[in-house]
């Protein structure tokens, strides 16, 4: 195992891209489609399933670490293994070998002394693009006979998709991230570029409802995106805190208020869905809560069966104490009842 390499702290955009997988994964789908190039893009109507993305390694000494992948996932049995990144950090090639092992052993096969692996096909997001950031990134395998086998890591940065390209390529998975490629301009405490940048996130929020009012969204999707946007935006924005003003009085409150109203209505009825067809745990807590309460309880127990962590869970459901209590309560009577 490499002693140098060092898992990077999570930041929001780490929980934003985890957010986009649990409650939007079907956005995700243009974004394999374009950063493989798929001969055989995958159709928008195939199940994308969440797998659990901690992964165990043993390290020196016998001791074992946990590391956790920014996404692992399976659309039409084949496995995809995405990292997002802000830059390159010179270690993240590794870490890609370290994940694309670790998923093709848990989902290998044996049999008669014979170990089957199968890779993933596994890609690179980069959230800022510099003079260091490649192409794509390679890795060669050398076999006992002295034989090498390579093959590439395609990489995509955000920088090189305008938003018409987002568009037209349906990558609205990207939008969320958009306002990276005006990060500089925010950091002019003096006013010098923010009416572009105003410009530029009014701009997004035109489009969205326009993919919204056209049916190329659901509610659910629109109101992700959106308030994915907004963290993402608000984050880069933390050191002008003048011009995220601007920019949130720019977005004003009526904007989301039919489909909040409509997600909610979504969220509602799904877990009705949900609670007449698995019964218990969302159905004890979620009977007990209202509104936004409701929709963080769904995300978190979501989040749980997926294989993710507590921490991640009620990271990315953004579930307040009260309401984590109660999906607690639930989740404990539905394990008594089982």
């Amino acid at each position: 195992m490499w002693g140098f390499f060092r898992r990077r702290s999570g930041t929001p955009y780490d929980d934003v891209f985890k957010t986009m997988l649990v409650k939007g994964s079907r956005l995700v789908i243009p974004l394999i489609n374009e950063m493989f190039h798929l001969k055989e893009p995958i159709s928008m109507d195939e199940d994308v399933k969440l797998e659990s993305n901690e992964h165990f390694f043993n390290l020196e000494g016998g001791e074992q670490a946990k590391r956790e992948s920014d996404s692992s996932i399976e659309i039409g049995g084949r496995h995809y293994h995405v990292e997002c990144m802000c830059y390159d950090d010179g270690t993240i090639v590794v870490r890609i070998f370290e994940y694309a092992v670790q998923i093709a052993m848990e989902h290998s096969t044996y049999s008669d002394n014979h170990l089957t692996l199968e890779l993933p096909n596994s890609g690179v997001l980069y959230l800022r693009k510099t003079e260091k950031t490649p192409e794509k990134l390679v890795i060669s395998i050398r076999l006992p006979e002295g034989d090498e086998m390579s093959y590439d890591v395609p990489v995509m940065a955000l920088s090189d998709y305008s938003l018409e390209d987002i568009i037209s390529k349906k990558l609205y998975f990207l939008m969320p991230f958009y306002m990276f490629n005006l990060e500089k301009s925010m950091y002019n405490k003096d006013g010098d570029g923010n009416e572009k940048v105003v410009m530029t996130f009014a701009s997004l929020i035109e489009k969205l409802n326009e993919l919204y009012e056209a049916g190329d969204m659901n509610a659910n999707e629109y109101y992700l995106v959106y308030n994915m946007l907004r963290k993402v935006t608000e984050s880069l924005t933390r050191k002008n805190q003048r011009l995220w003003k601007e920019m949130d009085e720019t977005m004003g409150g009526h904007v989301l208020r039919l489909a909040i109203d409509k997600y909610v209505d979504y969220g509602e009825r799904r877990g009705l869905k949900k609670g007449r067809k698995e019964g218990r745990q969302e159905g004890m807590a979620i009977g007990e809560a209202n509104g936004a309460d409701k929709n963080a309880i769904i995300v978190y127990n979501n989040c749980l069966e997926r294989g993710m962590s507590e921490k991640d869970a009620i990271a990315i459901s953004e579930i307040s104490d009260s309401a984590l209590k109660k999906a607690r309560e639930g989740r404990n009577k539905f394990a008594d009842v089982k």
